[in-house]
């Protein structure tokens, strides 16, 4: 898995001594992982394709933010199809564009859906309260792991 914040910044943030970098670096990709399962997301910027069906036009897509909609179709009749006015997709500098959502389709009927889209993070726009979490994590999984006795 890549690590959602550069070792550099995490290694500078808690002065690693740079003759542990192998283990300082698996524990951040351990951290960086743990984070990912706890969320039940991936946070690194990709793209996905995913079907479902709408209920009362309303939808969500598994991983957010939701930076791009790059095709939204009928999956039965090939349709193309729109978010509904009141629930277009937010600026990823937007605070509020970091959390869930639901959509709604711009439809009179409910529809099966298939929906193409950018999400997530590059490892620069990292979310601070996350980042934080990293460090914080980081440092007490490497305190843990020391072979020294802790005084």
């Amino acid at each position: 898995m890549e690590s959602l914040m550069s070792f550099e910044e995490v290694s500078e943030l808690l002065n690693l001594d740079s003759r542990d970098d192998g283990r300082n670096k698996m524990l951040l990709g351990a951290v960086c992982e743990k984070i990912c399962l706890y969320l039940d997301r991936n946070l690194l910027f990709s793209t996905k394709t995913e079907t479902k069906m709408t209920y009362n036009l309303i939808f969500d897509f598994d991983e957010f933010p939701v930076r791009e909609l790059l095709e939204l179709v009928d999956a039965d009749t090939g349709e193309n199809l729109s978010l509904s006015p009141e629930t277009p997709l937010r600026d990823i500098s937007r605070p509020d564009a970091h959390k869930y959502r639901v959509y709604q389709i711009d439809s009179p009927k409910d529809r099966n859906v298939r929906a193409t889209y950018r999400y997530g993070y590059s490892i620069e726009e990292m979310p601070m309260l996350i980042k934080a979490k990293i460090v914080e994590m980081t440092k007490i999984w490497i305190a843990f792991s020391v072979t020294d006795p802790i005084e």
